[in-house]
C-alpha cells in the first residue's frame, strides 16, 4: 500500500484474497507502522490487525503497540529478518525479546524497541 492508502482491520477481514492466501501459507506477518499492534475491545471479543491476521491463519504476527521512530522501526525489521535468516531455529519471539531488551539498555534507552509485540506460538521459528 502507498503512503496515502489505508485499510482497517474490519476491511481486511472481509477481503477474500488475503483470507485464502493467509490460510494456505500461514505466514509470519510483520506489521511495521505505528500502533497497528493495538487491540480494540468489541462486543464479542477483541479486534485489530493482530487478531484478524491470527483468525485468518497467520502463523505469527509482530506489530508495535505505540508510535515508533521510522529509523529505529526499519532497523528492528532488518535485524529481525537477518537473525531469522542466519539462525532459523531461534524462535521469532526470542528475536523480538532481544529487540525489546534494547529499550532498557542505558546506552540506547529508546522506547521504540519496547513497542513490538509478538502474537502467536512462542516457539515458532523459520525452520
Amino acid at each position: 500500500m502507498g503512503e496515502e492508502e489505508s485499510i482497517t482491520a474490519l476491511e481486511l477481514r472481509g477481503l477474500k484474497g488475503p483470507a485464502k492466501g493467509i490460510a494456505e501459507a500461514r505466514p509470519l506477518v510483520f506489521l511495521n507502522a505505528c500502533e497497528v499492534g493495538q487491540t480494540v475491545p468489541t462486543l464479542v471479543g477483541v479486534d485489530g490487525f493482530a487478531p484478524v491476521f491470527t483468525e485468518l491463519g497467520a502463523g505469527a504476527v509482530i506489530a508495535p503497540l505505540w508510535s515508533v521512530k521510522d529509523t529505529i522501526a526499519h532497523q528492528i525489521a532488518m535485524e529481525f529478518y537477518k537473525e531469522a535468516k542466519e539462525n532459523p531455529r531461534v524462535p521469532f519471539s526470542e528475536i523480538i525479546r532481544q529487540q525489546r531488551a534494547k529499550a532498557y539498555d542505558a546506552a540506547i534507552g529508546e522506547d521504540t524497541y519496547a513497542a513490538y509485540c509478538f502474537y502467536g506460538d512462542p516457539l515458532a521459528a523459520a525452520e
